[in-house]
């Protein structure tokens, strides 16, 4: 069975290769990235190039959340999948972070996943089917001093409120 699939974040790293074992197993990927005319060009013209939609998006606002799930529901003509990979992995000695350097992360590796899936579930709660990944990130033994913030996001999509994602997958 094909899947319709979104990955947030994949101009590079776990989303790229994602998108692209997906594409490989002919899956219909959009994969979602910041600055698609810029830094980003060469690996939003790859994906185009094994037949991927590219769409740009930043989970840090609202508003292009809220348009580049739009995009990707007519692009493919609906959502089965969303890989929530975009984030931030930052380690270091806990006491150098200010509260900004938290709430960056937090916007983007929390909030970030929050506004995908406040934008992708009213679809997937109409057709009664969906699936939200969480991308998995490492964690740091035995260094209590620091900390990884990459590991704040993996459980935020399998542990929500039952109430947002009851009868989602099927």
């Amino acid at each position: 069975m094909t899947s319709k699939v979104l990955i947030t974040g994949a101009s590079g790293g776990f989303g790229k290769l994602t998108a692209m074992s997906l594409l490989e197993r002919g899956h219909k990927v959009v994969a979602s990235m910041r600055d698609v005319a810029g830094k980003n060009r060469k690996s939003a013209e790859n994906f185009t190039d094994l037949g991927a939609s590219v769409v740009e998006m930043d989970v840090t606002e609202d508003h292009s959340v809220a348009a580049g799930v739009a995009w990707a529901l007519e692009a493919l003509d609906g959502l089965d999948v969303v890989v929530n990979n975009a984030g931030l992995g930052v380690l270091g000695v806990q006491e150098t972070f200010t509260p900004e350097d938290w709430l960056g992360l937090f916007n983007v590796n929390v909030f970030g996943v929050q506004r995908v899936n406040r934008a992708v579930l009213p679809h997937m709660r109409g057709k009664r089917a969906g699936l939200l990944v969480g991308s998995v990130q490492k964690t740091v033994p035995d260094q209590a001093e620091t900390i990884d913030f990459s590991s704040l996001k993996p459980g935020f999509t399998q542990n929500s409120d039952p109430s947002l994602t009851a009868g989602l997958i099927a």
